[in-house]
């Protein structure tokens, strides 16, 4: 099957100074890479199409700097910093870009804050990058699928038709840190995966169809034995039956 090929443009005044933006597939993990299909008779998720189209579509943004997180008491409360070394932020300019702000805590309900997060508040990435989509083209804002990252990113969805300035990305921060601990996190490590879209219109609809449901009742006699061999003997059936090829250059 043969698809147009759209534009996503990413500009930036620090384009000579940050990580530039790349196709997902500069991202896929080395763990994955490196591991064997038959590792395990029954096939493994290196065999998964699903899986690796979530490593592989879209694009990611990495880190633009390298930050410091700082976990320490003030008074009684217990105080989570991130902040971008101050040589990187000496010029206003870089500091509105590359660093990180936090939302006051009234603006987002406490019940829907992810388990893991490590303290209940929302902090901000600066993202140096504009992002430009065709007429009629929104992109979806995730964290980057199927990664351990030390963050959770609040996923959103922006029109970037026609959305000409920067998007930042809220975030929770999730891995566990000692108290008076500081720690590191440089520049580069994948930050938000961009997935660009078609926007349409859609409808639900919800039927029975009679025929399969008389096909399924017979399923412990006839389709469940199928589908045990077909698993068993044709291990890429989705990928040569259903799975199309996704191109994000």
């Amino acid at each position: 099957m043969t698809f147009n090929t759209n534009k996503i443009t990413f500009t930036s005044p620090l384009e000579e100074v940050v990580p530039h933006p790349k196709p997902a597939t500069h991202f896929i993990p080395e763990a994955f890479k490196k591991f064997q299909r038959e590792e395990y008779p029954n096939d493994t998720v290196k065999g998964c199409m699903p899986f690796l189209d979530s490593l592989v579509s879209g694009y990611i943004l990495s880190l633009p700097a390298a930050i410091k997180v700082s976990h320490f008491m003030e008074k009684e409360d217990r105080i989570l910093k991130i902040e971008v070394p101050k040589k990187l932020t000496e010029s206003p300019k870089v500091c509105s870009l590359v660093g990180v702000s936090d939302h006051p805590p009234q603006q987002f309900p406490q019940s829907m804050i992810p388990s893991q997060a490590f303290i209940p508040h929302v902090f901000k990435f600066h993202n140096p990058w504009r992002i430009k989509t065709p007429p009629g083209y929104s992109c979806l804002f995730t964290q980057p699928f199927n990664k351990d990252l030390d963050w959770k990113i609040i996923d959103a969805i922006v029109d970037t038709d026609d959305h000409d300035i920067e998007i930042n990305f809220p975030f929770f921060w999730t891995k566990p840190l000692k108290l008076n601990e500081q720690y590191i996190v440089n520049s580069g490590v994948p930050m938000v995966q961009v997935i660009p879209f078609k926007r349409e219109s859609w409808k639900m609809e919800t039927k029975v169809d009679y025929e399969d449901k008389q096909r399924t009742n017979s399923i412990e006699t006839n389709d469940l034995r199928f589908y045990e061999t077909a698993a068993t003997r044709f291990k890429d059936w989705y990928k040569f039956k259903s799975w199309n090829k996704k191109s994000f250059k």
